[in-house]
């Protein structure tokens, strides 16, 4: 993606401390093969049990500034997945999601957390373009004509053998 497209990171990134205070917005500079990419850290107001909120409308406030072709997003998570969806219902970006680990298996079905993360869930893969997944076992839950496995953790003689895949959003 970094080759073919203008490409940002914006990072969801939290404060160790969750009292009272404000995050500044900060930026850095990532080096990709022999181009610079931008990684923005978002400014929010840092309160406890409620950062989300304030990160999700601090990512979307950077979506739309920056308007972008492809958001890439971590995971069906309120923070991360709102400002995704947003910003392709808004000006048209297409979103992809990295999937890792699935918060909608982790908590007893009937429970209030249980249904919040399944309703994520379900969302998420309705309305993502792609998914880069983190093993292959994942393949069974995700569509395999929009979904690549790249593997989190790679060896020495994996990381030498891995080759670029084709990748067709839909």
């Amino acid at each position: 993606l970094a080759r073919d497209h203008a490409l940002t990171v914006l990072s969801t990134g939290y404060a160790k401390r969750a009292d009272f205070r404000w995050i500044p917005r900060r930026e850095e500079q990532l080096d990709v093969g022999r181009r610079n990419v931008p990684v923005i850290y978002p400014g929010y107001l840092a309160v406890r049990y409620f950062s989300f909120l304030e990160i999700a409308l601090a990512s979307l406030r950077e979506c739309l500034r920056r308007k972008p072709d492809i958001i890439m997003f971590y995971n069906f998570r309120i923070e991360s997945l709102v400002p995704a969806l947003m910003a392709k219902l808004l000006s048209g970006a297409r979103i992809l999601c990295q999937f890792e680990d699935g918060l909608h298996v982790l908590f007893p079905p009937w429970s209030f957390r249980g249904l919040f993360f399944r309703a994520l869930h379900s969302l998420g893969r309705r309305w993502s373009d792609g998914f880069t997944l983190v093993n292959a076992a994942l393949r069974t839950e995700f569509p395999e004509a929009t979904s690549v496995v790249v593997p989190f953790i790679l060896s020495d003689n994996a990381r030498a053998a891995a080759r670029p895949q084709i990748y067709r959003l839909r």
